[in-house]
């Protein structure tokens, strides 16, 4: 199954994907998706609706998060060899962790560049939405927790970032900094989720042609290391850190977001996302 949610921000609606993509609206026969709602039981009754029999949703209209108002967004750094290798940087022992708070959008939404920042970044991350809670769990319990895998725009003012306090959230949460999907795929539709291709087009430019086989910690390790020390909750979301080819390891000079670009990220079985930037 393919879920997203579907609308003006936040008067967003639940909606599938069907066999012939087209948008089907499921607003009168479930609730919206939030980390109350999204359950194991709520994942079996979506898939016992007959979409062909729902409401035919016009596929222009605007797609939102997939989910509404999650409490948490992990994030891994660090976690391809060749993006390390490309901001000239040592490669942490044990995974790198860091969050992003109250900046998810949409997979359209323009990417708003805050004020006072001159870079902003681009790194394109395969996700994943957890459906039931984790506390300690092993590596090989990890995958029986994932509700879905999806595609985010870690977005990052590389200045706020790396010349401020040196905390990673201050650079990674301005509004905008996180457009997560166009939806949520369930793990039923995904052969491999630790091969898939990864792609990023800045102005029509190839900047980032990756894949998640890359990954120096695998997704179901980290989500089991992130449970060691911390009560993962459903609807938390995780992404695993991007490939190279990211702004900031542009050769011989970063090359970052600016008013007018328009930015395009794919991975393969999980959609695409288009954006135009902004200044605020």
């Amino acid at each position: 199954m393919k879920l997203l949610r579907v609308g003006e921000i936040g008067r967003e609606k639940i909606a599938a994907i069907d066999t012939e993509n087209s948008i089907r609206d499921l607003s009168d026969l479930i609730n919206d998706l939030t980390p109350e709602t999204f359950i194991s039981e709520y994942l079996e009754k979506i898939k016992n609706i007959d979409l062909s029999k729902q409401r035919e949703i016009h596929p222009k209209t605007r797609v939102g998060p997939f989910i509404n108002n999650p409490k948490n967004y992990f994030c891994v750094g660090k976690n391809f060899i060749n993006h390390i290798k490309e901001l000239n940087s040592s490669t942490p022992k044990n995974p790198m962790i860091f969050s992003k708070a109250n900046c998810i959008s949409g997979p359209n939404d323009d990417i708003i560049i805050p004020k006072d920042s001159k870079k902003v970044d681009w790194e394109c991350e395969i996700g994943v939405c957890l459906k039931e809670d984790a506390y300690q769990i092993k590596e090989n319990e990890s995958e029986k927790y994932i509700g879905g895998y999806f595609l985010a725009n870690d977005v990052s003012a590389r200045d706020f970032q790396l010349e401020k306090s040196g905390q990673f959230i201050i650079g990674k949460s301005s509004p905008s900094f996180g457009p997560i999907g166009p939806y949520l795929v369930t793990p039923d539709e995904i052969d491999d989720a630790q091969n898939l291709k990864m792609k990023t087009i800045v102005n029509g430019k190839v900047m980032q042609d990756g894949n998640t086989k890359d990954m120096i910690h695998s997704i179901n390790y980290i989500i089991a290391y992130l449970s060691t020390f911390i009560k993962l909750q459903k609807g938390d979301l995780i992404i695993f850190g991007s490939p190279e080819g990211v702004g900031a390891g542009c050769k011989p000079n970063p090359v970052f977001l600016k008013d007018g670009d328009i930015i395009e990220l794919e991975i393969e079985g999980l959609g695409k996302q288009k954006h135009n930037v902004r200044n605020q």
